[in-house]
């Protein structure tokens, strides 16, 4: 049974959840701000502490095994249920992301990496993007920003790339990084070709602009 609204916030206020290493492994716990306390809840492997719709999803990752599980846990009872498995070296979770209400995935398979909305009611992935470069994974109610491969013949620097969650418009950003918040983003926009601007130059007065959109 998922949280109430109330229950959920109480949740999010009071505790936080992190990665912390011990003996080579990434251990995850809960902090209680209430208590001034770590908590273990995962003493295996894991990664990509996530929170969604009053639960929390968390990767466990068993390097020696080849084996990648999405684990659900309940806070109030600690209880952990796996919802999605590889065991394959070439086919393997890489990533997990929240916008609060919904949770996308990157899945790698091989050369490509594949970026996903997970549908927790049936334990299914939709996959959305295909690509053999995806990293620096954002998202909001609206959109998904990343970093992929370039696409545009005359680009220098790594291509950014937005994802209109609602209705599926894949937009090529020709200029430089895209920052999103809950309502809002923030992107770079190039006042000069990519190619004329030298590197470690990108911020400098007259050869960008910060656009908001809200």
């Amino acid at each position: 049974m998922r949280n109430s609204q109330n229950e959920r916030l109480l949740l999010i206020t009071s505790v936080k959840n992190y990665i912390c290493v011990r003996s080579g492994f990434y251990t995850n716990q809960f902090y209680s701000f209430q208590d001034e306390n770590f908590t273990v809840v995962e003493n295996d492997n894991c990664g990509f502490p996530i929170e969604c719709n009053g639960l929390w999803y968390y990767l466990k990752i068993d390097n020696q095994n080849l084996v990648t599980q999405l684990i659900e846990l309940d806070l109030s009872t600690r209880n952990k249920t796996v919802l999605y498995e590889t065991n394959n070296g070439d086919n393997y979770i890489s990533g997990l992301y929240s916008n609060g209400n919904e949770m996308f995935i990157t899945v790698n398979k091989g050369n490509e990496i594949y970026l996903g909305r997970v549908d927790l009611e049936n334990c299914q992935i939709e996959y959305l993007i295909q690509s053999d470069w995806i990293e620096s994974v954002q998202v909001n109610e609206d959109y998904i920003s990343w970093l992929g491969s370039n696409t545009l013949s005359d680009r220098v620097r790594p291509q950014y790339y937005l994802y209109g969650i609602g209705k599926g418009v894949l937009y090529q950003n020709d200029g430089g990084p895209i920052f999103l918040a809950d309502n809002s983003m923030v992107w770079v926009e190039y006042k000069k070709k990519d190619s004329e601007i030298n590197k470690g130059e990108i911020y400098q007065n007259g050869n960008t602009d910060l656009v908001l959109k809200n």
